[in-house]
């Protein structure tokens, strides 16, 4: 039986989630579906096992000898993907390492020209990953059939054809939950990507993939035709996540989860009518311009106790740029009903848009501080190579160097800085300390907030991070 080895890189950033990675149990799933007695997967995700460093990880790699090991990587962990690329082909080089996910798509002829990685793949993983074992399991080195897989041949990058999108997403195998230390997820060590917790025992659940919306800054590594799980699927994952794995709470991870107001109040429905106690959370997946007082009401009877409204900017302009286009009133009304309700409110903001002015910076700080929000959160504005926002940079910044600067997930902002002609590090300090520190805010959270003890032990860093601007010293 051969070996895999999943490895999800450690943080490099204090701030950064650890989300359970949703990719790897899907993948293993699904190779366990269809090549049943081939493969003996395993997972160490270095952000919360006790396997956290790189000494720990060669000695288990020298123990274990995983004929292949699996990267999954966004832009932030290209440093650590290459990393530890270098240390499996050091312990033993003929081991085969793939990666995939969204920065091996935005970035492919930049991850392979690492000589360390022999395969990536783009896009959706399941359908290229099983293809490529099958290949692996014949000793064929022939992959050019293999859709959505990138490899060498001859020392040329061959990238085929892309991989079709799966269209009826209920085929999919749940996700392989035996692969996590599931409890380590919910320990106040560890940041969660919603930040906070009701249950005492979450995973993160994915019921939809793609989104039709074409905003400038986003990638599309699951394309942009939503696709859908059923009711029936999406019930039956919760009942076994509930009666087997002890799960009092899910964190929705799809990438727009209320586009079909049919199918979501069917879901709020089915959660109620089969009378399953269960938190929801949505760190993610909600357009709030497209909510209504009936999906809010519905999502609270559901479970939900917290939703998370993608704003981004307040300025009319910048949001018809960047395609974006909400409607900021409706969203607005949306935000002050569903905190109505007693349910709570984040709002996500991105600060620093090319051509962005001072004047638009501070009307997106206040629209968040008016609202009866209990969380916002404010981004610089992050460069990402094959996006629309990408091309707006170099059409606005000739001079920048944007093939330089794409690939970090972190932008060098002094430099950036230089070109939108803003202080951007002293603005998001600003809107930071300008929205939190308000007595009534503060009470609000501290009386909505549920678990406290633990919310506030998770949170503290963050009150060191933005109210005391103890990241300054430290950039």
């Amino acid at each position: 039986m051969k070996k895999i080895l999943f490895v999800k890189p450690p943080q490099r950033h204090f701030s950064s989630a650890s989300a359970p990675p949703m990719g790897f149990l899907y993948l293993s799933s699904y190779v366990k579906n269809k090549l049943p007695k081939e493969f003996e997967i395993k997972l160490i995700d270095m952000r919360i096992s006790s396997i956290n460093n790189f000494e720990r990880l060669r000695k288990y790699i020298e123990v274990y000898r995983p004929d292949i090991v699996g990267l999954s990587c966004c832009s932030d962990d290209d440093y650590y993907m290459r990393k530890i690329s270098f240390l499996v082909k050091d312990i033993k080089k003929d081991t085969v390492v793939v990666v995939g996910g969204p920065h091996p798509t935005m970035y492919t002829y930049e991850v392979m020209s690492d000589a360390n990685i022999d395969f990536c793949i783009i896009g959706e993983g399941e359908i290229t990953f099983y293809e490529f074992l099958k290949k692996y399991l014949l000793g064929e080195e022939n992959f050019e059939d293999v859709k959505g897989l990138v490899y060498r041949r001859n020392g040329e990058i061959k990238i085929n054809q892309p991989r079709e999108f799966i269209e009826d997403l209920d085929l999919l195998p749940f996700p392989d939950w035996d692969l996590l230390e599931i409890e380590k997820y919910s320990s106040v060590r560890f940041l969660s990507m919603n930040a906070l917790l009701k249950g005492k025992r979450y995973i993160g659940i994915v019921t939809s993939r793609g989104c039709p919306y074409r905003c400038a800054y986003c990638h599309e590594i699951f394309g942009k035709k939503f696709r859908k799980r059923s009711k029936e699927n999406i019930i039956e994952e919760i009942k076994i996540l509930k009666e087997k794995y002890s799960i009092d709470e899910l964190h929705v991870y799809d990438d727009i989860f209320n586009l079909d107001k049919k199918r979501l109040i069917e879901i709020c429905d089915a959660i109620v009518e089969n009378n399953i106690k269960i938190n929801f959370a949505f760190p993610n997946g909600l357009r709030g311009d497209i909510l209504d007082e009936e999906l809010i009401l519905k999502l609270k009877k559901a479970g939900a106790y917290m939703l998370t409204f993608a704003l981004e900017t307040a300025s009319e302009r910048l949001q018809k740029m960047i395609n974006k286009n909400i409607n900021i009133e409706k969203l607005k009304k949306n935000i002050i009903f569903a905190d109505k309700i007693g349910l709570l409110t984040k709002c996500y903001n991105m600060l620093g848009f090319p051509t962005e002015t001072i004047e638009e910076v501070n009307k997106t700080i206040q629209f968040n501080c008016l609202l009866p929000l209990c969380f916002a959160s404010f981004f610089i504005v992050t460069l990402q190579k094959n996006t629309q926002l990408y091309d707006l940079v170099k059409k606005n910044y000739p001079n920048f160097n944007v093939e330089l600067e794409a690939n970090q997930y972190y932008l060098p902002h002094k430099e950036y800085e230089k070109f939108v002609k803003l202080p951007l590090k002293s603005l998001q300090l600003k809107a930071y300390r300008k929205f939190y520190l308000n007595p009534k805010r503060i009470i609000k959270i501290i009386t909505r907030m549920p678990r406290k003890i633990f919310a506030i032990i998770n949170s503290h860093r963050y009150f060191t991070f933005y109210f005391l601007g103890l990241w300054r010293k430290k950039h």
